[in-house]
């Protein structure tokens, strides 16, 4: 005989039936107004691949779904004194019309890791599967919040919208910010989503690309003075106050200034410039001689403040003020970064593997020393 289907609202019903039932108030189990404003549970369409498809119907069953289940309903699903009931009795769960059997969860030998399980579907993500990113960072962070929050995290959804170009897909996770947890207030976030901006450009080559990204670059800037981008951890840096969060849009500004020489775009770069040189005292410094560190100071830090400033100081030139100090901090920053390239080179550690600071000076300045 098969499992008699129990729905939520019947479960009072039967709680008491025996000595080995739990005796749960019903009102625990209803699909109240309260529980139906947490929404429709993200859904998947068919993705490029059926590995990709199993591991986010995984990922919907095991992760995403219990996040839009009541207390109540939760403590039915994740308490193990409760798995041998729900095998034997369909319970089941009405969620914005869709209805789910609540089955018990083994977080610790069942269910993946929420962050490995998230940066193991980006890693598979391939173009045709990018539309469906919100939707997957808002399952992922109604159920786990921090998740979507994690440095790698931000890292790895950067990375895959930019490599297929849908910064446009990126964009509209940030504006939905406290649905998708992918808040500019994060520093990671709101540089490398700038710098992603900067890349396409420069890669496309294009007017056209060109246009786009410092449009994009434009509302990330006005996105960061939202209060809801505002970060989660007072101790950590406003991206507002970062210099490394606004060189990209300078260099951008700068780039079409040389191109089309007019009175306006040069404006935008004088305006932004000044803006850049307001923040430079709160630019990172090394703390560390580790090459580890100096690396990723270089690649994240100082070698795109130099380009913003040298790129924005060759546009607006000596006769301005604005201009002038820019080429300045321009010559700092190389002088500073000379010596520290220099200490690397030619190390072992540096012919290991490619070291990303140290290939983008070579990119920058050739290997002069």
């Amino acid at each position: 005989m098969g499992a008699k289907s129990i729905n939520l609202s019947q479960w009072s019903r039967i709680a008491t039936r025996s000595s080995r039932s739990l005796a749960i108030p019903r009102r625990a189990f209803s699909t109240s107004p309260a529980w139906q404003k947490a929404g429709v549970v993200p859904s998947f369409n068919k993705s490029s691949s059926t590995e990709l498809d199993d591991l986010l119907k995984t990922i919907r069953d095991l992760i995403i779904m219990p996040g839009y289940l009541s207390p109540a309903q939760q403590d039915l699903v994740y308490k193990p004194k409760h798995r041998k009931m729900l095998i034997n009795d369909e319970v089941t769960a009405n969620i914005a019309g869709e209805k789910f059997r609540l089955e018990y969860i083994d977080v610790e030998h069942v269910r993946p890791s929420p962050r490995k399980a998230l940066l193991n579907a980006l890693e598979k993500f391939q173009e045709k599967d990018m539309d469906m990113l919100p939707g997957l960072l808002e399952g992922i962070h109604k159920s786990q919040p921090k998740v979507t929050a994690r440095p790698a995290v931000v890292r790895m959804v950067i990375t895959r919208a930019a490599k297929f170009n849908r910064e446009d897909v990126l964009l509209e996770c940030v504006r939905q910010a406290e649905a998708t947890g992918l808040r500019l207030g994060n520093e990671d976030c709101a540089r490398n989503l700038m710098c992603s901006y900067l890349a396409k450009a420069k890669s496309e080559g294009t007017a056209e690309a060109l246009k786009k990204a410092i449009k994009w670059s434009e509302m990330t800037l006005d996105l960061l003075e939202d209060p809801k981008h505002v970060s989660e951890y007072p101790d950590l840096p406003d991206p507002r106050t970062l210099p490394e969060v606004v060189a990209p849009h300078v260099e951008l500004t700068a780039i079409k200034a040389k191109q089309t020489g007019d009175a306006n775009d040069i404006g935008q770069v004088e305006q932004y410039g000044k803006r850049l040189l307001a923040l430079s005292p709160n630019a990172r410094k090394p703390t560390k001689e580790d090459y580890g560190y100096l690396n990723i100071w270089l690649n994240d830090n100082a070698l795109g403040l130099y380009t913003a400033a040298n790129s924005a100081g060759e546009v607006l030139g000596s006769g301005s003020e604005t201009g002038a100090s820019l080429t300045k901090w321009a010559s700092k920053l190389k002088e500073q970064m000379t010596p520290m390239y220099n200490s690397m080179k030619d190390t072992d550690w540096a012919q290991e593997k490619t070291r990303t600071g140290i290939q983008k000076y070579k990119e920058v300045f050739g290997d002069e020393s």
